[in-house]
């Protein structure tokens, strides 16, 4: 009797530890998201002083509202056109935004190629290659070949790497689909004790950490 009450406590244990990610994993991809924004959006700001830049600017804002207001078909459009004419850095940011607008639509998979082809695009900056491979991981979690993203992950989980935090947060969820605590739990371990960590990642893994069975 005690043995099937165990075995529903660890039941109940790894379904709430799927539930949690569900909530926190969004957080992770808007995260993420903001950050290239960011990072694009400062290069974009001080080299927008050209007609056509000023265009490509208002072009990108309608489109975010139409995401925004749902309207995924016209901003996927919107975004794939910016991404084809625009002038600056905001073709890859564009790329970046199509490919989120289809993940918010619903297609996942989608979504997942759209990022895979910019982590596959030489052209594109290391970093945001990188960015795009950790975003294409976060759509397909839930879909993919858990082994075959933990492979590609870890590479860009390794010290002194730009997105090595949320890179592990992925792995740790990869780890916890695959039932493997013991892997989930030393990937959430290295997010707790980093001192360098997000606040928001570190408080995460250590309420993750403390819904382990041990």
């Amino acid at each position: 009797m005690a043995e099937i009450f165990r075995e529903i406590d660890e039941e109940l244990q790894q379904e709430k530890l799927k539930e949690r990610w569900k909530a926190y994993g969004k957080y992770a991809i808007g995260g993420a998201v903001l950050i290239v924004a960011v990072a694009i959006g400062v290069n974009v700001w001080l080299s927008n002083q050209r007609a056509a830049q000023q265009a490509a600017a208002d072009a990108f804002t309608a489109a975010q509202l139409l995401s925004e207001k749902a309207n995924y078909a016209e901003a996927e459009r919107a975004f794939a056109e910016l991404a084809r004419e625009a002038p600056g850095a905001y073709p890859v940011l564009a790329r970046f935004q199509k490919a989120a607008v289809r993940g918010q639509g619903g297609d996942r998979a989608g979504a997942g190629e759209e990022y895979e082809a910019i982590a596959q695009d030489s052209a594109v900056a290391p970093l945001f290659q990188e960015l795009a491979l950790l975003l294409m991981a976060m759509q397909t979690a839930d879909i993919a070949d858990p082994d075959a993203l933990i492979d590609r992950l870890t590479p860009i989980a390794g010290a002194g790497k730009p997105w090595r935090y949320s890179a592990l947060e992925v792995i740790a969820a990869l780890h916890l689909r695959k039932g493997d605590d013991s892997a989930a739990r030393a990937s959430l371990t290295q997010i707790s004790d980093a001192l360098d960590a997000p606040a928001g990642a570190r408080a995460r893994a250590a309420e993750l950490l403390q819904s382990l069975p041990e």
